[in-house]
């Protein structure tokens, strides 16, 4: 690429740096980190033995036909059916703890039949239920303590000794409720793979060579929409600026562990995420595992999310728009916000059409800026030569032309990270 191209692209960013954010993907990360992990071997991490059905031959190379968030899905269906099988219910319990604090595990009996203990908690429950108001007698307690013995529950945490007898009916109740739910085991089965993959992403640290561009983008206080769950980021901007940045909401009572849209990571509080610097997690962040979007359930959950923040509103429940320039739609106070508000520079993100949430996104955008062409904004998707030698390239060039972007392809990463921020 020559530099009259290079500059042609700088001015781009200059030009528009009043309303432009920047959507990064993994391709920073494999640039810049040293010890970056690829998500085939995270797949292969997680998923043990149960991953080489995946592997095509000795090089590693996988078989076609299925994704990798299919992948995730079939390794998450294999362990459920492991767990229920083996009815491994000391590790069943030690995840329940994780969200039940009054569960302390100690070692339970060996001889402990679960189902026995839930038949004796639902025989305390339902004579609770029926005799109110009710003290629980001092049989009763005694029935619980050997409940709590046999559980391994530590007892003064669950029976603290100024008991209130509703109190304990209600702990009694959640216990159960966790104990019988299959939903609710699953939920902790899926986290517990998903704290796996965030173990993993915790070491990964960005290097200097890309220090220009990040403080170039908060320079002119640009938003960051990233794909990316780990932290290099965020560790990278506290080298750069100690002690000015935090994770925040846009709002109080915002926070979510398992949709945190409203959630970003700079310096300063936002009254509307269009309003400066931030980092946006599209797809989750890892210190929110049950957030992470890992399969293709996953993001069949977040596309539906999206779309009730962007279609609620519509009589007809079909492609329409109210006033995503506004500040009263529903996805105002989410990332959603820029999608619809910004123009868009993406770089380091492949795009492949197994990108589904990410496209149909883009798709939307496309379709309001068709419906209110006075609101549209710019697109620009930058990417290496060599990856015209792809064999989806052209049907992915077409794609992005046709939703609004601008292909700009240099002679390589070099120019992407370091040579447009010089």
């Amino acid at each position: 690429m020559d530099n009259n191209t290079i500059e042609n692209v700088k001015k781009i960013i200059t030009d528009n740096r009043y309303n432009i954010a920047f959507m990064i993907g993994n391709g920073l990360n494999l640039y810049a980190c040293d010890q970056v992990v690829s998500w085939k071997d995270l797949l292969k991490k997680i998923g043990d033995k149960e991953f080489e059905d995946f592997i095509e031959d000795d090089n590693g190379n996988m078989k076609e036909g299925i994704s990798y968030t299919e992948i995730f899905d079939a390794l998450e269906s294999h362990r459920f059916k492991e767990r229920m099988e083996e009815a491994n219910w000391d590790k069943v319990l030690e995840l329940i703890s994780k969200k039940v604090p009054e569960i302390k595990p100690t070692g339970r009996w060996n001889s402990t039949r679960f189902d026995d203990i839930k038949r004796r908690i639902k025989w305390l429950l339902d004579d609770y239920g029926l005799s109110k108001p009710y003290a629980f007698t001092d049989h009763d307690m005694d029935e619980i303590s050997d409940m709590c013995s046999e559980l391994g529950i530590e007892l003064n945490s669950f029976m603290p000794s100024r008991r209130s007898d509703d109190y304990l009916f209600l702990k009694l109740k959640r216990l159960y409720q966790k104990l019988s739910s299959n939903y609710y085991m699953s939920v902790l089965l899926t986290n517990e793979l998903k704290e796996r993959v965030c173990n993993d992403l915790d070491g990964w640290k960005l290097n200097d060579k890309v220090s220009n561009m990040l403080t170039s983008i908060f320079e002119i206080d640009a938003p960051i929409l990233t794909t990316n769950f780990d932290s290099s980021m965020r560790k990278k901007f506290d080298e750069l600026y100690p002690g000015q940045m935090e994770y925040q909401t846009i709002r109080k009572g915002m926070r979510s562990d398992v949709f945190p849209w409203s959630y970003y990571y700079g310096r300063d509080r936002l009254y509307n995420p269009c309003a400066g610097f931030g980092i946006w997690h599209m797809h989750g962040v890892a210190s929110k595992p049950q957030s992470l979007c890992l399969g293709l359930s996953d993001y069949m959950r977040i596309t539906e999310k999206a779309w009730e923040k962007i279609h609620k509103d519509s009589f007809f429940e079909t492609d329409m728009f109210a006033g995503k320039n506004t500040n009263y739609w529903k996805g105002c106070k989410t990332w959603l916000h820029i999608i619809f508000n910004k123009s868009l520079f993406i770089m380091g993100l492949n795009l492949g059409e197994n990108e589904t949430f990410l496209r149909w996104l883009l798709i939307q955008r496309a379709k309001y800026f068709a419906l209110f062409p006075d609101r549209k904004y710019k697109g620009w998707y930058v990417y290496p030569k060599e990856e015209e030698r792809q064999t989806n390239f052209f049907g992915k060039k077409v794609f992005l032309e046709k939703v609004g972007f601008e292909m700009l392809p240099v002679e390589n990463y070099d120019v992407i990270y370091q040579d447009l921020w010089r």
